[in-house]
């Protein structure tokens, strides 16, 4: 399993005018872009999200294929394919959390990079991914 080379963007950051972004993230974040707090069930739960574009599927934080170096990339993009998942047994959430990967992220592709070497082991690549996986 190989991760595409670094700078990939996800397909969804090209596409998106907003990106998720936690309260761990907002001193960084509000730097570069405006945060706002956004509702799906008609005002009883609101998100925060970083604005990136005006319009729809607008992205102004692109250079070249890839997300401006000058600014802060927020950790929803950067944890990208990767997600934990909350592990329930018998109804009680457990300390154990479940890695999630995007598949249609993952290539085999040489010039991508690998997760883990011949062994099974995981690679130095992993290291910094498991440690925002955890923060995140």
């Amino acid at each position: 399993m190989r991760l595409p080379a670094p700078g990939a963007l996800p397909p969804f950051a090209a596409g998106s005018n907003a990106v998720p972004v936690s309260y761990s993230e907002f001193a960084a974040a509000c730097r570069d872009y405006p945060l706002v707090f956004v509702s799906t069930d008609e005002g009883k739960h609101f998100s925060p999200v970083a604005i990136v574009g005006m319009a729809g599927a607008e992205n102004l934080f692109l250079k070249d294929g890839n997300w401006d170096p000058g600014v802060y990339l927020p950790a929803y993009v950067r944890r990208y394919p990767f997600c934990m998942a909350v592990v329930t047994l018998e109804g009680q959430p457990q300390a154990d959390r479940l890695v999630c990967i995007e598949k249609e992220f993952v290539t085999e592709a040489a010039d991508g990079q690998a997760m883990f070497d011949a062994e099974g082991k995981t690679t130095a690549r992993w290291e910094p991914i498991s440690r925002l996986l955890e923060e995140y």
